[in-house]
């Protein structure tokens, strides 16, 4: 095979390793090994608290985080002028012994309303992957200070 289709198949080879993951499916995902799930819960509050995110709702399974569309946000979304919210759901799951899988789906919400939510494409993904990071390299600090 020429180098030249072995560079055209190579998008379409990583594109099906991100589907086989379980976080293939969501927009954003991390994988956390050796920190307790509560501290990844509490790590993932303070991050999207730093990217300007409230938590607006949280169960066993996750956490739901929103904040006010940017300017750019109603640009990309075509809701120049008008009320544009931004949601998260980020989930947790134990992932194997001592891991936690955490995954984010972003929504944007036309006057703040789930109905007239629009699910954020993966070509939106980098900045939603660099959060998720940033929660993967603090919650592996914080558990590296204290020893576990």
């Amino acid at each position: 095979m020429s180098n030249r289709r072995v560079l055209a198949c190579l998008p379409v080879l990583l594109a099906g390793c991100l589907l086989t993951h379980p976080g293939g499916s969501s927009l954003a995902f991390v994988e956390i090994e050796g920190v307790p799930i509560e501290r990844v819960r509490e790590v993932t509050k303070k991050v999207f608290a730093a990217e300007h995110y409230a938590v607006r709702s949280e169960d066993a399974g996750g956490l739901v985080f929103v904040r006010e569309g940017t300017l750019n946000d109603q640009l990309q979304y075509a809701r120049y002028g008008e009320s544009l919210t931004m949601r998260v759901d980020v989930t947790f799951e134990p992932y194997g012994p001592g891991a936690v899988l955490v995954r984010a789906d972003a929504f944007a919400l036309h006057n703040g309303s789930d109905r007239d939510s629009v699910r954020l494409l993966k070509v939106t993904r980098r900045p939603y992957m660099q959060v998720l990071r940033r929660v993967k390299d603090q919650a592996a600090e914080g558990s590296k200070a204290e020893g576990e």
